[in-house]
């Protein structure tokens, strides 16, 4: 949960706060919040000890998040982009 809450955070400051001389490191910023990000939740579940032993078990569900995930990340950029134009 602390990542979602990390990267919509992220993407709400970076949305409403927009300084035209700031915008490389804006997006430098926020590139290296995400690999930070997405680094820790590999590192968190590579550390869990019933992840790989129950992935087998987990299925739909799995399925269901993943493509839900991608999906809503997709419609968050193209919300986002579409605004910057």
């Amino acid at each position: 949960m602390t990542f979602f809450i990390a990267v919509i955070l992220s993407a709400l400051i970076s949305f409403f706060l927009k300084f035209p001389q700031y915008r490389k490191l804006n997006n430098f910023v926020g590139h290296i919040s995400l690999y930070a990000v997405l680094f820790s939740l590999g590192v968190s579940l590579g550390a869990d000890k019933t992840f790989f032993s129950n992935i087998q078990t987990l299925g739909a569900a799995a399925i269901t998040f993943a493509l839900s995930g991608s999906l809503f990340s997709a419609f968050s950029a193209w919300i986002l982009t579409r605004r910057q134009k």
